[in-house]
């Protein structure tokens, strides 16, 4: 009996492992796969650290008091930037270029931690209509917009809502693994939040399964860690009043930590750079067409495209002349009862009435105008132009460590993933 439990447990043992190595070797062939119900792209357990190492910044510690307001004090100077710049233009509606970028300072104070993020953008948006707070995509840092898909269909259907986050505000997503735990699998003391240009808070809710919502911004999460203290946005401007971009400031709670110089905390940004992309084009009248001369459309006669001649004649113009010869001839006869050198005279005056005419004949009829109408040469102008259409949608990802495309595109707010984010360090401090 014992052997044939045995057999039956290594029967199970094999069949499993067959099965394990049938799935390694779909999702290899297959490609990457992704979350149900998202285009998130899973972790695939397999951080190349070598080649994309995770970035690193020290936190120097201060006495002086910081303000969160947006405006950075001399006290952030101290500490050195690092770049947010692995750039990641979305699939389908990226720009072919992106100027925006980031750069992010970090200091502390003991039990606080304080983050200057500075991003550039000359183009800084944000929608008044944009939802915050709980929301469920709190990446998109959006307005709430429903719409009806199957009201054609009418009955239930006409009623069936589909809500969903339209991107309506320049953003920075925050993540934070308060014990640098770099971890592929979420846990209970690292989460995400969103906060926008003007200091708001977004996080992720679920209010089915509040333990899956964010530790780092659900205050109705079991595992609410409730270490962000304080933010705060603004934006800036040039000499010439034209926007810069914008500054958030972040104070992180630490107090749970070991608050001493070498204590390191996983954190790692996302700039969401909103731009108004082409998204199709519409046809429309072009307002600097002129419809052209077609042929035949003068007289009958056959005229260019680039150039039209009329020619008007008066004809009641000739119609006088030749009353005029008549005229002349009356008087001839008339004349036969007058002396012959003045029948000379008459004859002498008709030859230069005969140049008179053929001169009249060389320069063109009287009355007659001549109108020449010039085209624009080879080029044609179109009847109707094609104008691109634009939407408000978010063009790229700017990410501060993040750069294994292969571990995710963005990140999963439900299952915060903290393996490839970067680390703080603090330091400075002098016991």
């Amino acid at each position: 009996m014992k052997r044939g439990k045995k057999t039956l447990v290594a029967f199970v043992a094999t069949l499993l492992s067959v099965c394990l190595l049938s799935t390694s070797a779909f999702a290899d062939s297959k490609g990457f796969t992704t979350e149900k119900n998202s285009n998130i792209v899973k972790h695939q357990m397999g951080w190349d650290s070598e080649n994309y190492p995770a970035k690193s910044i020290d936190a120097v510690f201060t006495t002086d008091e910081i303000v969160v307001d947006g405006e950075l004090e001399d006290a952030y100077l101290s500490a050195e930037p690092a770049l947010i710049e692995n750039l990641k233009l979305k699939d389908g509606y990226g720009l072919d270029q992106i100027e925006s970028k980031g750069e992010v300072r970090a200091i502390w104070d003991g039990p606080t931690l304080y983050l200057g993020i500075t991003v550039y953008d000359k183009d800084p948006i944000i929608d008044e209509n944009t939802k915050k707070g709980a929301v469920s995509n709190p990446a998109v840092a959006g307005a709430s917009v429903t719409t009806y898909p199957y009201a054609h269909l009418g009955g239930f259907w006409a009623t069936w809502a589909v809500t969903e986050s339209k991107e309506s505000a320049d953003s920075v997503v925050l993540g934070i693994d308060l014990f640098n735990d770099k971890t592929p699998t979420e846990t209970d003391t690292a989460g995400l939040v969103t906060i926008d240009i003007d200091g708001n808070l977004y996080y992720y809710a679920n209010n089915n399964i509040p333990s899956l919502s964010s530790p780092v911004g659900d205050p109705l999460s079991p595992e609410y860690m409730n270490i962000i203290k304080d933010k705060a946005g603004k934006i800036f401007y040039d000499e010439e009043e034209n926007p810069e971009g914008y500054v958030l400031e972040i104070a992180i709670s630490i107090e749970d930590t070991e608050m001493t110089n070498g204590t390191q905390i996983g954190m790692d940004l996302k700039i969401n750079d909103l731009n108004n992309v082409v998204v199709g084009y519409e046809k429309v009248e072009n307002p600097d067409y002129k419809p052209s001369v077609s042929d035949n459309d003068i007289s009958g006669n056959d005229v260019s495209e680039n150039e039209v001649e009329i020619e008007e004649t008066d004809v009641s113009q000739n119609d006088d002349n030749a009353g005029l010869e008549n005229e002349d001839q009356t008087e001839a006869e008339e004349a036969t009862t007058e002396a012959a050198p003045q029948n000379e005279e008459q004859e002498e005056e008709e030859p230069n009435d005969e140049a008179d005419v053929s001169s009249n004949e060389d320069e063109g009829p009287q009355g007659t105008s001549s109108v020449t109408v010039i085209g624009t040469g080879d080029e044609e102008i179109p009847e109707f132009i094609d104008v691109p259409v634009t939407e408000l949608k978010k063009s790229a990802d700017i990410f501060f460590s993040h750069n294994q495309d292969s571990l995710y595109k963005d990140y999963d707010h439900e299952h915060a993933r903290a393996v490839d984010w970067g680390t703080i360090t603090l330091t400075g401090w002098n016991g």
